[in-house]
């Protein structure tokens, strides 16, 4: 294992220099990690767009032919980071050496490598048609890596990258037993909002293929790592793109062993705009489309019979944040028209529907502070709905490992985790 989980306090990037390239995490760290092995006494200096002086007069063992070396051979290997990605760090690195160690040659595999990507097919294609795959160690005894494909430069930021905040909820969640017991995952049911790649999703799916590993192997009693394990998870969205490379990525996952009958795992189409104001009108379409399509039908037993409501960074449009919240609340407080309607349809008699009171719901909302009008727009829409909330604090990040190496633009810190309840009804009454 590559942290300890016993640990009070967690690095915020225990990776090896391999999984930092597979995940395609940013040049910065790439960097770092070679100034913190070959040159220690730099190893606190994070290099960014701008080069100071103290960067020329600093070690600059990190540009040593060892260290191109180990950066070349961490670069080959399998499966192997896009070569887009490739291309841009060894730029960067060799920018470094012909500024402040031109008397370094160039590594031959290092050179070959640059020469390969420039000549690669993915660097030929046009930006919008580019898919590549990133792959990420899980705190897991398996030899799978949970692989993740994105479009980096496409136009719908659904399918564009890992996004910051749901790689931090993900870990969050499969240490959720260590956080409030109302946001513990172990054999729940898990609907998600805005899934977008599937990274939250699949983290959560792929915990409970663990743990049933781990049960199985008691030879590896010993090494077991605590993590939570859901029962189902839901995954949905609303664009085409998206939802096409959500199946994409369950089913890439499960070829490569890392999802097994442990853990169902499905996804779908889900507007949550509809879902927040659901009354006659809305009901007799889903009725229609229920007609149309079965699956639609089957992701709102599947958003009504949940037991977690989970989210992360889809709030970036303040348009889209009353209906957000307006679907949090008939998620876990319901509206009786559109509860007893489909609770009477033919689902009933198979007993998959829940009574409200014998579900005890919550949802899980993480958010990157980057616009804060936006993000004090959500906390006050929050406050005026029956809704009750508690805001984790920053220090919970120092417990929960870090697994991604991927916060491109923000750091943990900056995102925040929401725990969203039905407030009692009378004070529902007063709201």
């Amino acid at each position: 294992s590559f942290f300890s989980p016993q640990l009070s306090m967690v690095s915020e990037a225990p990776f090896t220099l391999t999984q930092l390239l597979r995940a395609t995490a940013p040049c910065s760290q790439i960097f770092l990690f070679l100034r913190s092995k070959y040159s220690p006494s730099e190893k606190n200096l994070l290099l960014d767009k701008t080069t100071t002086e103290k960067d020329q007069d600093g070690d600059l063992s990190w540009l040593s032919e060892s260290a191109q070396s180990e950066l070349a051979n961490a670069m080959i290997c399998t499966p192997p980071p896009p070569a887009y990605y490739l291309r841009s760090i060894c730029q960067a690195y060799m920018k470094e050496i012909l500024q402040f160690e031109r008397n370094c040659a160039l590594h031959d595999l290092l050179a070959t490598i640059f020469a390969d990507s420039l000549h690669s097919s993915e660097v030929s294609k046009n930006e919008n048609e580019l898919w590549v795959n990133l792959h990420y160690d899980l705190p897991s005894l398996k030899s799978s890596l949970l692989s993740i494909r994105v479009s980096p430069k496409h136009n719908d930021v659904g399918v564009r990258k890992v996004w910051e905040a749901g790689a931090a909820l993900a870990e969050y969640l499969i240490y959720s037993h260590r956080c409030r017991p109302e946001c513990n995952i172990s054999g729940k049911a898990i609907f998600e909002l805005g899934a977008g790649v599937g990274l939250t999703g699949l983290v959560i799916a792929s915990s409970a293929s663990t743990s049933a590993y781990r049960s199985a192997n008691s030879d590896h009693a010993g090494q077991q790592l605590s993590i939570s394990s859901a029962k189902s998870i839901f995954m949905s969205d609303h664009t085409s793109v998206v939802l096409e490379n959500l199946a994409h990525n369950v089913e890439l996952n499960r070829k490569n062993g890392l999802l097994d009958e442990c853990c169902c795992v499905s996804s779908g189409y889900f507007d949550w705009a509809m879902s927040g104001s659901l009354g006659t009108e809305s009901m007799a379409l889903i009725n229609e489309k229920k007609k149309e399509n079965i699956v639609y039908q089957d992701t709102f037993a599947a958003y009504l019979n949940a037991d977690i409501l989970i989210a992360a960074d889809v709030i970036y449009d303040p348009d889209a944040v009353p209906s957000l919240v307006a679907a949090i609340k008939q998620f876990l407080i319901g509206n009786g028209g559109y509860e007893q309607q489909f609770a009477s349809s033919e689902m009933n008699s198979n007993n998959t529907m829940k009574s409200l009171d014998q579900r005890q719901k919550c949802a899980i909302v993480a958010t990157t502070k980057r616009n804060m009008k936006t993000f004090e727009l959500l906390l006050r829409s929050i406050d005026q709905s029956c809704i009750s909330h508690i805001n984790e604090k920053t220090e919970i990040w120092d417990s929960i490992p870090c697994i991604f190496p991927c916060y491109f633009v923000q750091p943990r810190k900056d995102i925040v985790i929401h725990i969203l309840k039905a407030r009692a009804r009378s004070n529902c009454d007063k709201a």
